[in-house]
């Protein structure tokens, strides 16, 4: 089940303030895999979006995500169930140059993890 709802836009950010990526080597549509190593409250230009979260991509599990950082804004840490260290798997389709619609974020989970019973990576 998706923690966010489908109706997020994400743009990708060149990790300067306000700067935007402008890369068109990314087909329509990628399922990538990461860790979030920022979360904090930020202006993500929707009054909806008022937390600005950086997703490191460790692997890239179908369609194409050249960048090795996925930046993109949630309504709340509390109500996505992001957080800072945690890992999922994000299915996004590209709506434009810098933008892209979260189609569903989930939390990543694997073999290991779940016979430990603890979450991956924590």
């Amino acid at each position: 089940m998706p923690v966010i709802s489908l109706d997020n836009m994400a743009r990708i950010h060149d990790g300067k303030a306000g700067g935007l990526q402008r890369d068109t080597s990314m087909g329509g549509e990628a399922i990538i895999h990461g860790k979030v190593v920022d979360l904090h409250p930020a202006k993500m230009g929707h009054p909806h979006l008022k937390w600005r979260v950086v997703l490191e991509v460790e692997a890239v599990l179908s369609g194409n995500f050249p960048k090795s950082n996925f930046i993109f804004g949630i309504h709340s840490p509390a109500k996505s169930r992001i957080v800072k260290g945690g890992r999922y798997v994000i299915h996004v389709l590209r709506k434009s140059p810098t933008e892209f619609f979260i189609k569903s974020i989930d939390p990543w989970t694997d073999t290991a993890a779940d016979m430990s019973g603890k979450p991956f990576g924590n």
